[in-house]
């Protein structure tokens, strides 16, 4: 018996490592083709320029060799991706258009390139017009803790010069009044999401982006509670409850749920012997108007922080909207203080920063770009 259990251990263990060396390597849109992986690119080869550095103060690019779609001009192929944004820890298809000025060569050439990885040969081509070829990926997932530059280029034969495009992450604003797709109800946790709209529109905020800051937070959760003592839908911290409670009596605050044991504190509000009359963290609507009021007093706390900006050499090319967000949203997670320490520190610092919590922002930035766009409609079963 011995024996032949341990034969049978060893043959699925072998039959795992088997499957797993037929699966083959993986990247961000799906299994390198069995025949052919492409050469690699480096960034001079085909024309990438190295990436500026990324941080929560985003400067608007000079002259960038890479063009957005609207920017080709009539002699040139037009590139278009949808969706039009690389979207994070999502799994969705990804298809590339070219339109070209003239009608398709045979000698016409055509390069995915993932971090400088020749990809093309995992796409299907389709030519539905003697202008216009398409790439189809049937899945791309770019994880958010990594990098990636997705670039394309065209030429419809050897003596053109190359078209090209790179497709950029999907970004939020803190303020634009976005579309906001979800069905409109008055229970449930559709009731909610509608509050949600409701409130963000009131105070002139961006609804897809709340709503992905609270997926992001708590998962709509009221009664989420974290280690670090964070409460309710929009996961607010003492110190952020103390600074909305402010605002007068109508914002209690249960000050000892800090001193409890956080397993204590967990079952305590599982089972609601501490609850939103208690504490204004544990109402949902009261979350919402509280984590928004947050919001808004971020939002001016880094406007005076920006317009202190404004005899500094670097200001003359700050993008100022893109900024904000990155700035609004890093210190609801980080708080306002610490991330104003970090901004004084080297540049390298901030990078070190800027990459632990690039995550989280990308994370409620793609929700916040799906969610303007619909792709969340009919996937609300989920919360």
């Amino acid at each position: 018996m011995f024996w032949s259990r341990t034969v049978y251990i060893l043959l699925v263990i072998l039959a795992v490592a088997i499957l797993a060396s037929c699966a083959g390597p993986y990247n961000a849109v799906g299994p390198y083709s069995a025949y052919t992986r492409g050469p690699t690119f480096s960034a001079q080869q085909i024309n990438i320029p190295p990436n500026s550095i990324d941080s929560f103060l985003i400067q608007t690019p000079e002259n960038s060799h890479m063009r957005s779609p609207a920017h080709f001009s009539s002699s040139r192929a037009n590139i278009t991706f949808s969706p039009d944004k690389m979207l994070f820890n999502t799994d969705t298809p990804l298809a590339i258009t070219i339109r070209s000025a003239t009608p398709l060569s045979k000698n016409y050439e055509i390069i995915a390139s993932l971090n400088g990885q020749d990809v093309t040969a995992q796409a299907k081509r389709v030519i539905s017009n003697p202008k216009i070829l398409t790439l189809y990926f049937n899945s791309a997932y770019f994880q958010k803790k990594l990098d990636y530059t997705f670039a394309v280029f065209f030429r419809n034969s050897p003596n053109d010069s190359w078209s090209d495009a790179v497709l950029e992450e999907a970004g939020c604003s803190l303020s634009a009044q976005d579309q906001f797709f979800f069905p409109k109800s008055r229970s449930g946790k559709y009731a909610v999401i509608s509050y949600v709209e409701l409130m963000s529109r009131k105070n002139n905020l961006n609804p897809s982006l709340i709503y992905g800051l609270i997926n992001q937070e708590s998962s709509f959760n009221p009664k989420a509670f974290s280690p670090k003592m964070a409460v309710g839908l929009t996961q607010m911290t003492l110190r952020a409850a103390r600074q909305v409670a402010m605002a007068g009596p109508e914002w209690p605050i249960y000050e000892n749920l800090e001193s409890l044991p956080f397993i204590e504190g967990k079952f305590l509000i599982e089972t609601g012997q501490i609850h939103g009359d208690m504490d204004w963290r544990l109402g949902p609507e009261k979350s919402i108007e509280g984590g928004i009021a947050y919001l808004r007093y971020l939002s001016d706390f880094w406007a005076k922080y920006l317009k202190g900006l404004n005899n500094s050499s670097s200001s003359q090319t700050l993008d100022r909207e893109k900024s904000m967000c990155n700035l609004v949203l890093a210190s609801y997670n980080l708080g306002p203080a610490r991330l104003k320490s970090i901004l004084k520190e080297s540049a390298e610092s901030q990078q070190t920063e800027w990459n632990k919590i690039r995550p989280y922002l990308r994370s409620i930035k793609t929700d916040c770009f799906q969610t303007s766009r619909g792709h969340y409609e009919k996937k609300t079963a989920r919360l």
